[in-house]
């Protein structure tokens, strides 16, 4: 390549990221955010907004941290205000670890959708009219995360959960409540 064209393909890549940088703060300033809308009179798109609706009470974020012994024991970590109980199993071995959901009222009232990983393989995951979603296949690590609820009891929460094995099993999560 001589001189005058690698001056030419450098221009060309400069123009083709300011072209990039230019199309990505336009996505910034619109909000990064693709909307159906249409035009006004004056030919702009503007941002539509539906109506306000009522705020339910809500008590935000929950979360924790646990260790469980290594006993093939299903042990719950938390029942959320929604009715969905976190559930963990440590062993038997220092490799298997498992997450389950339950509706603790004893009936087939959970409904979820969301992934899981078990060892780093995603999966996805759903159901309805469930009493238990689990135990989802062990492995050393396995990490959930779901949008889930007890139709008898509460709305909808984002919940995620991770469980690592060892001796005895750490588990964190998560779980974000909907507003209604």
């Amino acid at each position: 390549m001589n001189q005058s064209s690698a001056t030419k393909h450098r221009r060309s890549a400069r123009r083709s990221l300011v072209a990039i940088a230019v199309g990505f703060a336009a996505l910034v300033v619109a909000g990064g955010v693709a909307y159906a809308s249409s035009p006004d009179a004056a030919g702009t798109i503007r941002n539509q907004t539906g109506p306000a609706g009522t705020k339910g009470a809500t008590k935000g974020a929950t979360s924790g941290t646990t260790t469980v012994p290594n006993d093939g024991a299903a042990h719950t970590l938390v029942t959320l205000d929604n009715g969905v109980a976190l559930q963990g199993v440590c062993g038997p071995g220092t490799r298997n670890v498992e997450i389950l959901l339950r509706d603790p009222t004893g009936g087939h009232h959970l409904q979820l959708w969301g992934t899981f990983t078990t060892d780093y393989v995603l999966t996805p995951t759903n159901g309805d009219n469930l009493p238990t979603a689990g135990p989802l296949p062990g492995g050393s690590e396995v990490d959930l995360s779901v949008v889930a609820r007890n139709r008898a009891v509460g709305p909808f929460a984002h919940i995620d959960l991770h469980g690592a094995s060892g001796p005895s099993c750490d588990f964190s999560w998560m779980a974000i409540p909907s507003s209604s």
